[in-house]
């Protein structure tokens, strides 16, 4: 997965990138405490038409993750993720959210961080954000 698509062509090297400026600008804030995470994020579009039928997504993630592998061709190693999500929020209005996510037991707090993302009508990113926690 690239970008959200499936491209099985990436030993050719990576699909051409867009040189333009993105039609939205992200803000995100953050404020933890041992057991939630409170997140306010604020959006602004260049482009009037580019809100029309946007969303916002809050994802709540997680880095330095380690699973075991018991079968298959990963058998007896350990797999290393980051930027696991825990949680999922929206769709929210394109310009503004608010979410307060609870944080559960086993969650590492040093690695947690919040990933803003606004997605047009047919689902393709027109801006994200990604932001780590300060715990």
């Amino acid at each position: 997965m690239l970008d959200g698509k499936d491209y099985r062509a990436w030993q050719r090297g990576l699909p051409p990138h867009s040189t333009a400026p993105a039609s939205v600008r992200l803000a995100l804030t953050l404020t933890q405490t041992a057991n939630r995470m409170d997140v306010q994020a604020d959006s602004r579009f260049d482009d009037p038409a580019a809100r029309h039928d946007a969303q916002l997504y809050l994802a709540l993630t997680e880095n330095r993750l380690n699973s075991e592998a018991s079968a298959g061709e990963n058998a007896r190693r350990v797999l290393h993720h980051d930027h696991v999500v825990r949680q999922l929020a929206g769709p929210f209005d394109p310009h503004h959210a608010r979410q307060r996510f609870r944080l559960q037991l086993g969650w590492k707090a040093a690695d947690l961080g919040v990933t803003a993302f606004v997605l047009d009508a047919r689902g393709a990113t027109l801006q994200a954000l990604a932001l780590p926690a300060c715990p």
